[in-house]
């Protein structure tokens, strides 16, 4: 009690937040979006503390559910997280990438015929990967599936088979060694978001979370677009 009162005293600074927000984070969403937005509010709001953790989508959305962190940034499943609130940062095209060195073809034909390396379908994003390729009819010729998006795109550089990826936000060009297509007509996305508790205290911390995130992340539709309170 004593912590939470300490918290809510020092939002009530308009120029500098105080407190603190513990912040769930997908990894890719570590890579080129979180630091520099973690940046600015420091630079900011220098009194505020963050406590960083990774974790899958899933994971993450559930330790918000039951208070473990205050926040997470992740993946939206495409569907009611219950008794939660989601907000868009980014909405990232999919985009199925492979070896430059192969011959172009259409999409559909590389998914029938060469080897496919699934993006993790324990993650939130590898299962809407493989719900479009159910809904298209493709069964795809798989020879790997990792957790990581950097270890996806190093194996198809070096040739070792084709993907479907999130292009992430913020994130560099792909390597020469690599071409990539869109994914779909019209291209699908994942939904980046930022996911929190309704009526949590610490909502001033949270919203300037979210106002530096999405400074970064120029959507595709407004920021906000999803931004709900779901049924609990």
């Amino acid at each position: 009690m004593i912590d939470l009162m300490a918290e809510i005293a020092g939002l009530g600074s308009e120029e500098s937040l105080v407190g603190a927000l513990d912040v769930g984070v997908v990894p890719s969403a570590m890579i080129d979006l979180l630091p520099p937005a973690l940046a600015e509010i420091r630079r900011h709001h220098p009194k505020l503390r963050l406590q960083i953790r990774t974790g899958l989508s899933g994971e993450l959305a559930a330790r918000v559910r039951g208070g473990e962190l205050d926040v997470a940034i992740a993946t939206h499943p495409g569907h009611q997280l219950e008794g939660l609130r989601c907000r868009t940062i980014w909405l990232e095209p999919l985009v199925v990438i492979t070896p430059s060195a192969w011959a172009p073809r259409s999409v559909e034909e590389l998914l029938l015929s060469e080897p496919f390396i699934w993006f993790s379908r324990s993650t939130w994003a590898g299962q809407q990967i493989e719900r479009r390729l159910v809904e298209m009819g493709i069964v795809v010729r798989d020879t790997m599936e990792v957790d990581s998006l950097i270890a996806v795109t190093a194996l198809v550089r070096h040739g070792l088979g084709m993907s479907i990826v999130p292009q992430r936000a913020n994130a560099k060009p792909l390597p020469a060694e690599i071409r990539a297509q869109p994914f779909g007509t019209p291209q699908f996305t994942r939904t980046l978001a930022q996911i929190e508790r309704p009526n949590n205290p610490k909502s001033r911390l949270m919203d300037a979370l979210y106002a530096q995130l999405a400074n970064l992340a120029p959507t595709l539709e407004p920021p906000g677009a999803v931004n709900q309170e779901l049924p609990k």
